[in-house]
């Protein structure tokens, strides 16, 4: 081989080397739907930030501490049983929240006395504005369900994960437990003045679990499943664009027009934390 080709060959090899290590594994962020062969296993460490975003075992044992954590959250997704809610020992909410707009998938479909079926409440817990919603789920229309019905927003009211923290005093450190796929922090304490035990995700301070005695001896357990924090999007919350409500007229471009915070007016900050009562 003469030098000529040498020379060719030499940077060729250097930007196949170079692509190569740029072609590493990137692991997948947990929250994501991106489906993943069984049978395959990670052969590198998460990144960091991966690794964050599951928690992290800590050495705290104060409990304000982790509330602290937990109100710099803006937003959650999760699924919620309350066995304290009237008629639903085993009904599971789903709960998707930024802010002031919640989104509540009711355990089954409801009929309103007209007719009209839906299967979930759009919230805004500002103005304490309710919408019933047939979502596309239940609804198989040519197009997406536009028309909402208003209803009483203290109906479907239901506290955030932060309100159930508030309720929580005189808390005392027990130990740490894994629950599921996740460490907590476990505290018996007073709920709305009853004895109880709480589970607190030990990084981030959302809670998990709440077990309350009731004056009758029995047990209300509150528990929060699947749990996803600060990925929540408004568009995965509002009405669908150009919707109506049944029985007003007209058409609204997006929720803040049916508000009248459109244009903004007041530049209300959509994740500041309302403090709320039913």
């Amino acid at each position: 081989m003469n030098t000529k080709n040498i020379i060719i060959i030499l940077p060729l090899l250097a930007l196949i080397i170079t692509l190569a290590a740029g072609c590493a594994y990137i692991p997948q962020d947990p929250d994501s739907n991106a489906t993943k062969d069984d049978n395959t296993t990670d052969q590198t460490e998460p990144a960091p930030d991966i690794v964050e975003k599951r928690g992290q075992k800590t050495n705290i044992t104060k409990f304000n501490e982790l509330l602290t954590r937990a109100t710099k959250i803006k937003a959650f997704k999760y699924k919620i049983t309350d066995t304290g809610m009237e008629g639903t020992n085993k009904d599971t909410y789903s709960i998707k929240m930024l802010g002031r707009y919640v989104k509540i998938g009711l355990p089954e479909p409801r009929e309103h006395d007209t007719g009209e079926v839906f299967d979930e409440v759009i919230m805004d817990r500002l103005t304490k504005t309710a919408f019933t919603h047939c979502s596309s789920d239940l609804c198989l229309k040519p197009e997406l369900d536009r028309e909402l019905e208003k209803v009483e927003y203290e109906t479907y009211y239901m506290p955030d994960p932060l309100e159930y923290i508030y309720k929580i005093t005189d808390t005392q450190y027990v130990k740490e437990e894994m629950l599921g796929d996740q460490y907590t922090k476990v505290f018996n304490a007073q709920f709305e003045k009853r004895p109880a035990r709480v589970w607190l995700q030990e990084y981030y301070g959302f809670p998990l679990k709440i077990i309350i005695r009731m004056e009758d001896d029995n047990k209300r357990t509150i528990t929060f499943d699947d749990m996803i924090i600060d990925n929540t999007r408004l568009v995965d919350i509002k009405p669908p664009f150009n919707f109506t409500v049944k029985g007003e007229e007209g058409t609204w471009i997006m929720w803040e027009h049916y508000l009248g915070d459109w244009p903004p007016q007041n530049n209300v900050n959509l994740d500041q934390r309302i403090p709320l009562t039913a």
